[in-house]
């Protein structure tokens, strides 16, 4: 074989695998997206107004439904010095959060591939969600259940029908607004 025999099985071979990772990873977010979850991330300027709106103490443990990429969790835990965890669907997206996470040097960030009805929210004392309002829905009684008196609820874009009594403020973002809600 010639040399430029070898580097054109390298490009072939090369472009197979990104056809793969491409292919994969749209695959993904159709199942996302039939699961009434696609990934949109929230700008990271927007991070900022949210979390400064509420009094975030080192040690908390935050908790992301629907993290995507954790961005969110891993800019919590940077700031703030909480404990992150980061819940969603997209198995190619919570590899790609635990990747950031370990290249960022950001080792406290737990990211779990889980469906969103079979996590327990116990243990957070502050729970972020921007998923889609029928998706919301469904966690109102988990909320109710398992969310302990002094949890926030942070929900961008959306406001959570049946969790108006625990209604906080609202703060005007870029694109959307955020609700805040406490669990009392």
């Amino acid at each position: 074989m010639t040399l430029n025999e070898i580097a054109y099985l390298a490009f072939v071979i090369v472009e197979v695998i990104v056809l793969f990772i491409a292919a994969t990873y749209a695959v993904f977010l159709v199942y996302s997206w039939l699961h009434g979850a696609p990934f949109v991330g929230t700008e990271t300027d927007e991070f900022e107004n949210i979390f400064s709106s509420i009094p975030i103490v080192s040690g908390m443990t935050f908790l992301d439904i629907g993290c995507g990429d954790g961005r969110v969790v891993i800019d919590a835990i940077k700031k703030y010095k909480v404990n992150g965890i980061g819940i969603d669907i997209n198995p190619l997206l919570i590899c790609y959060a635990r990747f950031r996470a370990s290249w960022l040097k950001i080792h406290s960030a737990k990211f779990y591939i889980a469906k969103i009805d079979k996590f327990d929210f116990s243990k957070a004392d502050i729970i972020y969600i921007y998923l889609f309002p029928k998706l919301v829905e469904k966690l109102i009684d988990k909320i109710r259940n398992e969310a302990h008196p002094g949890t926030y609820i942070i929900s961008h874009a959306f406001k959570i029908e049946g969790l108006e009594e625990h209604f906080l403020k609202s703060l005007s973002g870029k694109k959307f607004k955020t609700y805040i809600y406490l669990i009392t």
